[in-house]
């Protein structure tokens, strides 16, 4: 997963050997990351109405066709860290179940994976 665009219209798109591919999503969640914890705050959900759909990707407060938003997009805040994490199915002969998620936060005009040390 990267993201890009601006704080106000970010953008999740999904990579495969740093080129875009379609992944079937059937979920996406961002959060407040909690180092802790696993229940940061929620701050914008969205399901597919039933299986998965394929998507290169999601922009930030916009369900995609066949989605519907389960918690209204909140604004975001430059300095924090949030966790995208999507849910889906892989494709091909031996599909199965998926799930992976990203950490990003916004900084100096615009989005970084953090590491231990601040962009």
């Amino acid at each position: 997963m990267t993201v890009t665009g601006d704080l106000e219209h970010p953008v999740v798109s999904f990579l495969q050997a740093r080129k875009p591919v379609d992944i079937c999503v059937s979920s996406l969640e961002v959060r407040e990351h909690a180092d802790r914890s696993f229940s940061g705050k929620l701050v914008w959900e969205v399901q597919t109405e039933s299986g998965c759909i394929a998507l290169d990707s999601i922009a930030y407060g916009q369900a995609p066709a066949g989605f519907r938003t389960i918690h209204a997009p909140e604004s975001l805040k430059p300095g924090i860290v949030y966790e995208a994490f999507g849910r889906g199915a892989t494709t091909g002969m031996f599909g199965a179940s998926a799930a992976g998620s990203a950490l990003f936060t916004y900084h100096d005009g615009s989005w970084w994976e953090p590491t231990g040390t601040r962009p």
